[in-house]
């Protein structure tokens, strides 16, 4: 089932049932902020897309796509990024969640990884995102000559990070709705 909202008064898709892939949280956070968006029928409102723990997930604000729009036609369907071997297997980066974390309640954009068979799973755990990041740097900017590669994983690395520390203005725009209850899977961290 398709997810839509109204942007700036015409009718978009902004992705399928939680995966917003056609959207990121800063995009829609602002444009919620201007007043851009309203309700498409039979959808949830923008404030639900942005609540935290309603379960969806928003595409990672990958640097190359600064400046698109919110559903721009040059977004690549369920795009990944991939980085690092993660408890032995490849993985992806694909999306972030707006969740209270499991172990301190704590606000953030979690960041959403994808593996070789396409499993979705979530970052949460603050040594976990320390491991990600020092994987990123060590096998996308440190080993790399490639000066483009080089600011684009810096990046990708600063973005991670950002989500897990959240500005102020973000907890002022959402209000929780009820948490979901999601089991821990120790190697990979909590379910998506």
């Amino acid at each position: 089932m398709g997810e839509y909202i109204k942007y700036k008064g015409e009718e978009v898709k902004i992705g399928t049932v939680e995966n917003l892939y056609y959207v990121t949280y800063p995009q829609m956070e602002n444009a919620f902020q201007k007043g851009l968006l309203e309700t498409a029928p039979n959808n949830c409102s923008p404030q639900q897309y942005l609540n935290p723990d309603s379960g969806f997930r928003f595409r990672f604000p990958f640097p190359d796509e600064d400046g698109f729009n919110i559903c721009d036609s040059r977004y690549q369907y369920d795009r990944g990024v991939s980085f690092m071997d993660y408890y032995g297997q490849k993985v992806e980066i694909v999306q972030q969640k707006l969740l209270h974390r499991q172990s301190d309640n704590k606000l953030c954009l979690a960041l959403v990884l994808r593996d070789s068979e396409r499993n979705r799973f979530r970052i949460e755990d603050d040594a976990d995102v320390k491991e990600i990041l020092k994987q990123i740097i060590r096998s996308r900017v440190i080993n790399s000559s490639d000066t483009n590669e080089i600011q684009f994983y810096r990046e990708i690395a600063r973005r991670i990070l950002s989500g897990y520390i959240l500005p102020e203005h973000a907890l002022k725009a959402t209000r929780p709705l009820k948490k979901n209850n999601v089991q821990r899977n120790r190697k990979r961290g909590p379910g998506i």
